[in-house]
């Protein structure tokens, strides 16, 4: 299968179960299962929902890679499987560290889905399985957002922010598969996609302070209803009905760009316009060239050039703004972790694992002094990464072992560099917290930035 968001973004870009949004003006009912507006759940049942949702997503994956005859559902199937057995493992690590016990059976839900799939077969097995994956990371989505938002424990909530783009990286791909199975997939995709851009232009308009994020916003609104007019109109024809309200993981979305103010919402709300259209371009190419309906490809090819200019103004203002220090350490924080998870799953070299279970040991501390003072100042903390660092991470989400190390060694080096940087400035800043939790960081950076000259 082939993994489309990774060359989309390189060339456009020089970045279980509980959903739901907490702040909603957007109270759309719609999408993917789960309790939308619950609180978010402890960090224990969170770890167990992921880890049962993983383990149920393995035994499917075994079904349908047993029994499909379609080489993309069957490549989508080894991949989950392999990424699923590396989440666990994160999983594992985090449960142990943070002394919570998992629950790692089905649940009779869960069971029941496994038992269906294995009395399908053909297409309908192909359809189901695709359908269902991508519903399980939508859900797992909007859990993963909210507890990298609201969970109390420190870690955990920690582990949760770092797994945020791989998560998506993974539901890109599913839906990628599954539009090749329903043509009218890509239709419903589209139109949510669209209108999640035209509410976060919408919120954008009340709090963006910069002149070209608000323009950009404006833009964001006129050229997504033009499109979502246009995708609706083929949905009609076509009889395939498409989302009037946004599903709970990206009412997520809005609720996490939403909690910024200020400078950091202006980097917050571009950082996702430059992921979202990276993702948006590579599913609109992908059908424009694949999708086996005609009038389906032809309305993609019409549209991608609209999201590629998207893509490219996004990118253009992003590299411009600055956001606050608390923003830029949350940011270079979350990628170090990012990085470390990586080496801890996918690395073979004994020397690499250990200095990256050094990291996660260091950043958890580091980490949890951000979250506290971010929540006295109450002030959000972002959930992904930099837009920069995303093309080798998606990369390295599926590389093999063999060809991981050098990159992760490079990466590793520049991010605890970048990071170092930031720290500097924090110290240098007259922002007395940030210049506490900055001032040991650097020490440890330092250090670190050694041993990783050592290899």
């Amino acid at each position: 299968m082939k993994s489309g968001i990774l060359t989309a973004i390189i060339v456009g870009l020089l970045v279980a179960g509980c959903g739901g949004g907490g702040n909603n003006d957007n109270s759309g009912q719609g999408g993917s299962g789960g309790a939308a507006n619950t609180a978010p759940s402890s960090g224990a049942q969170y770890l167990t929902q992921s880890f049962q949702a993983g383990q149920n997503q393995l035994r499917q994956a075994q079904v349908a890679e047993q029994k499909t005859g379609n080489a993309e559902v069957r490549a989508l199937a080894q991949q989950t499987r392999a990424e699923i057995n590396a989440a666990n493992q994160q999983i594992t690590r985090a449960a142990q560290s943070s002394n919570v016990v998992i629950d790692n059976s089905l649940t009779p839900e869960q069971q029941a889905q496994v038992n269906k799939l294995n009395t399908l077969s053909g297409p309908e097995l192909d359809r189901a399985y695709v359908a269902g994956l991508a519903d399980d990371w939508k859900n797992l989505l909007a859990a993963t957002l909210r507890q990298a938002r609201e969970g109390t424990d420190a870690q955990i909530r920690q582990t949760a922010s770092a797994n945020v783009l791989t998560i998506e990286q993974r539901l890109v791909a599913t839906e990628e598969v599954l539009a090749l199975l329903q043509p009218g997939a890509y239709l419903q995709d589209a139109s949510e996609d669209g209108l999640l851009e035209i509410q976060l232009g919408q919120r954008a308009l009340q709090k963006a302070t910069d002149a070209q994020v608000r323009q950009f916003a404006r833009s964001m609104i006129e050229d997504h209803t033009q499109v979502n007019l246009r995708v609706a109109a083929l949905a009609l024809r076509k009889g395939v009905s498409v989302p009037t309200s946004l599903s709970a993981e990206k009412r997520e979305i809005v609720d996490a760009i939403s909690s910024f103010s200020g400078l950091d919402f202006d980097k917050a709300y571009m950082d996702r316009n430059v992921l979202a259209h990276a993702e948006d371009v590579d599913k609109t190419a992908s059908a424009s060239q694949r999708n086996t309906d005609a009038d389906i490809r032809a309305l993609a090819a019409e549209t991608l050039p609209t999201l590629q200019s998207h893509l490219q103004l996004a990118q253009s203002i992003d590299s411009g703004l600055q956001s606050s220090l608390l923003y830029q350490l949350a940011q270079s924080l979350t990628g170090e972790i990012q990085l470390a998870q990586l080496a801890q799953a996918r690395s073979g070299n004994a020397q690499l694992q250990s200095l990256a279970q050094q990291v996660a040991t260091e950043d958890q501390v580091a980490y949890a002094q951000l979250a506290q003072l971010a929540k006295q100042r109450n002030a959000p903390i972002p959930l992904e990464v930099r837009p920069v660092q995303v093309p080798p991470l998606v990369f390295l989400l599926h590389a093999t072992t063999a060809a991981i190390d050098p990159q992760l060694l490079g990466l590793m080096g520049e991010q605890t560099r970048y990071s170092f940087q930031v720290a500097q400035s924090a110290l240098a800043g007259n922002d007395a917290g940030l210049g506490n939790l900055a001032q040991p960081r650097m020490a440890v950076l330092q250090a670190r930035n050694t041993r990783l000259t050592q290899f």
